[in-house]
């Protein structure tokens, strides 16, 4: 058994890419064959919360890359080689590939300067932050690829998220009282400069 599976991800080359809380692997949709054995992205025991390090993912329009977004690590993977190619800190929640395909962008979350981070898809440079008031937990972009929106949780989540309390976030939400989560914003950025253009207040969850 792989341990608790937390998310899984269609890749480009129709393999199921599956988030387990120590690492992910590949399986065929039809089959339900392990194609790619686990890659182990943390030394946590499987059933571990104190870390999750294979939530989200997302992968290069080229498909020779994945992004595998932990709590505290964006890992890259070599989609052809299945190893991992390099690992930086960071506070990651979830990652989008511009439209097109030259820059990640990078919510965070934990305890630390909030916002979007926003690498270069060649090289993983860190290109800029695009600021928010407190933890990001989406982000998508328009049909002709001319807008980016991001979903800013307000600053009453700047601090209050993070390590193991970012997966609490899921499991626990309807503990949660106003004003702990909320108010937030949707903001709008050009994604060639990646300029804030406006945003929208959203009410208290």
């Amino acid at each position: 058994p792989e341990g608790p599976a937390i998310n899984a991800n269609l890749g480009p080359d129709g393999l199921l890419y599956n988030g387990f809380v120590d690492g992910v692997s590949a399986m065929d949709p039809v089959t339900g064959a392990v194609v790619k054995p686990k890659i182990r992205l943390n030394e946590k025991d499987a059933a571990s919360w104190d870390t999750h390090d294979g939530s989200w993912a997302t992968f290069t329009h080229d498909g020779t890359k994945m992004y595998v977004f932990s709590q505290t690590e964006i890992h890259v993977i070599d989609l052809e080689r299945w190893t991992v190619t390099k690992s930086f800190a960071n506070g990651p929640f979830t990652g989008v590939i511009s439209p097109d395909g030259s820059k990640l962008y990078v919510g965070q979350i934990g305890k630390g300067t909030p916002g979007v981070m926003v690498f270069d898809t060649g090289d993983e440079r860190l290109l800029g932050t695009i600021p928010a008031e407190g933890q990001v937990l989406g982000m998508t972009f328009s049909g002709d690829g001319s807008r980016g929106y991001i979903s800013d949780s307000g600053p009453t989540t700047r601090n209050s998220l993070g390590g193991r309390d970012g997966l609490v976030l899921f499991t626990a939400l309807v503990e949660m009282r106003p004003p702990v989560y909320g108010p937030g914003r949707i903001i709008t950025f050009d994604p060639a400069t990646d300029q804030v253009l406006s945003s929208v207040p959203t009410a208290v969850a």
